[in-house]
C-alpha cells in the first residue's frame, strides 16, 4: 500500500498516521506501520507542492508527446 500526503512538519505526521500520536488519516490506520519510501521537498510554495501531490494521486490525465514530465506534474 501506498499514501500520498502534503505536510509541513513530516516527523509529526508519520507518527500521527502510526498512530504515536492523534490526528492521522482514517484511511492510513488498516495498515500500520507505515514507513516513508521517498520524501520530495523544495517546493517554491504550497499551491505547487499541493499541485504535484494531486498530479501523483490522480495519473490519469496523460501528458502530451514529448511534453516534459515534471512540467506536466507542476503546471498542468
Amino acid at each position: 500500500r501506498g499514501y500520498i500526503g502534503y505536510t509541513n512538519n513530516f516527523n509529526r505526521r508519520i507518527r500521527q498516521h502510526n498512530g504515536e500520536i492523534v490526528g492521522g488519516a482514517k484511511r492510513t490506520q488498516r495498515w500500520r506501520p507505515w514507513k516513508p519510501l521517498c520524501i520530495i521537498y523544495g517546493f517554491l510554495d504550497v499551491h505547487s507542492a499541493l499541485r504535484f501531490e494531486y498530479r501523483l494521486q490522480h495519473p490519469g490525465k496523460k501528458k502530451k508527446a514529448g511534453e516534459n514530465a515534471v512540467n506536466f506534474i507542476l503546471y498542468n
